[in-house]
């Protein structure tokens, strides 16, 4: 069944890239960190049982139409379900692949998956909870960021400052469309050589709060201690 998933992921993906979507999926989904496969889907399984009372959400009304196409008898009924998953993301009824990996229910997902004792063998389980765990750090060393070196580093509307804000806002932010539009808008404001201006500022961001009292605190401590842009 896997290889009927990547079959319908790679159909739509293919279908963005004639519509010039793909720079703004890879935008997206590059906003959260990936979990692994086989343990996203163990917590979606069970992040979607009825009686948790999320199936009516995006996430799971998702699932579950690319459960049917997975579980298709045969190559024109697969067809015709991707067809009906396009028409459903087309109306906005759920998001469409970039979107809904960076849906905010998808984290607390995983965040209450982990705190369950739901499937999923030990060593996978270790990875993607780790990864849960470091996003939740991620986030709060964001927040950190945004009030410290934008607010009282005096560094607000620098380009950094503001991918670190659209990020917040993404994280923030229930409706796919609104997600979308707030990508548009962010990728619309981007000008050539921006991205190494933001390298730029983000090694200097890093020199800085390293060098601060926030180096010494337990949520910037290891990561200042190997963060490559400080050697």
């Amino acid at each position: 069944r896997p290889p009927l998933l990547l079959w319908c992921s790679s159909r739509l993906m293919h279908r963005a890239r004639h519509r010039s979507e793909l720079p703004l999926l890879l935008l997206l989904a590059g906003v959260h960190a990936q979990y692994p496969a086989r343990e996203t889907a163990a917590a979606l399984r069970w992040w979607c049982e009825p009686s948790r009372g999320h199936e009516a959400g995006a996430l799971c009304m998702r699932a579950a139409m690319t459960e049917a196409i997975a579980n298709a008898n045969d190559e024109s009924e697969k067809l015709a379900k991707v067809d009906e998953l396009k028409t459903a993301i087309q109306a906005g009824r759920i998001d469409g692949q970039a979107v809904d990996a960076t849906n905010p229910e998808r984290h607390e997902m995983m965040q209450g998956w982990c705190s369950s004792s739901g499937g999923a063998d030990a060593a996978g389980r270790k990875q993607a909870c780790g990864r849960v765990s470091s996003r939740k750090d991620f986030v709060a060393r964001r927040a950190v960021l945004l009030t410290w070196w934008c607010g009282e580093q005096g560094h607000a509307g620098s380009l950094k400052c503001k991918q670190m804000e659209f990020g917040s806002r993404i994280e923030a932010t229930r409706a796919g469309a609104e997600r979308k539009r707030l990508a548009l808008e962010f990728k619309a404001g981007q000008e050539e050589g921006s991205e190494e201006t933001i390298e730029a500022e983000q090694k200097q961001m890093m020199r800085a709060v390293c060098t601060s009292s926030h180096g010494k605190s337990d949520l910037f401590r290891s990561l200042c201690k190997n963060h490559v842009e400080l050697r």
